[in-house]
């Protein structure tokens, strides 16, 4: 899986999720399980990530973002 870069476009800190945009221009969900942690995040933080796709029945087949790091 390869890395990619991006920001925090939007935390939803309480709801335990959030999404990037990665420098493609693509937005991303991303749950705090892909995470280690939300201590220190913040709308505009830099981070690394990669995609796989969502297999939840809720969203199935959408992109996500998973290991999602500060940088």
């Amino acid at each position: 899986m390869e890395t990619k870069k991006g920001y925090v476009l939007r935390l939803f800190r309480s709801k335990g999720f959030g999404f990037i945009m990665g420098e493609d221009g693509e937005s991303l969900f991303f749950h705090i399980s892909g995470t280690d942690g939300f201590e220190g995040f913040n709308e505009g933080l830099n981070v690394e990530y990669k995609v796989r796709t969502d297999t939840s029945v809720r969203n199935g087949g959408k992109p996500m973002a998973i290991g999602v790091a500060r940088i």
